[in-house]
């Protein structure tokens, strides 16, 4: 897993996993059909589909299995951007900012920036 992040791929990836084998399931589940026509005795014939028996759920199978693919998708798209890989405090310390923004409100209920900041030598 890409920083050490094992909980965060695992999630994405189990989540598209899922995603993709209802999808598959749900695709195999919607082909169960057969096309039949008949004629009757007294000269009259109709026509029609007989279903499979998991036919009925393949059409909420395939799109809970989109909803899952697309969840891990974008689940993983966002932990990377926000996940901190962990590190020393050292490391950690060399690598935070030096000023830091505050959205603040004043008396009067206005909002305003304020800007802390510290110098290093």
């Amino acid at each position: 897993f890409v920083e050490k992040d094992k909980l965060g791929g695992g999630i994405t990836a189990a989540a598209e996993g899922l995603g993709l084998v209802a999808i598959i399931i749900g695709a195999a589940l919607s082909s169960q059909q057969e096309d039949y026509s008949t004629t009757s005795g007294d000269g009259s014939w109709s026509q029609g589909t007989n279903y499979g028996p998991g036919y009925e759920a393949a059409l909420p199978l395939a799109v809970t299995g989109v909803i899952l693919y697309t969840g891990g998708a974008v689940f993983g798209i966002i932990r990377a951007f926000t996940y901190h890989r962990p590190g020393s405090a050292a490391t950690v310390a060399a690598l935070k900012a030096p000023w830091d923004l505050t959205l603040v409100s004043d008396r009067r209920g206005n909002a305003g920036l304020q800007v802390s900041y510290t110098l290093r030598f």
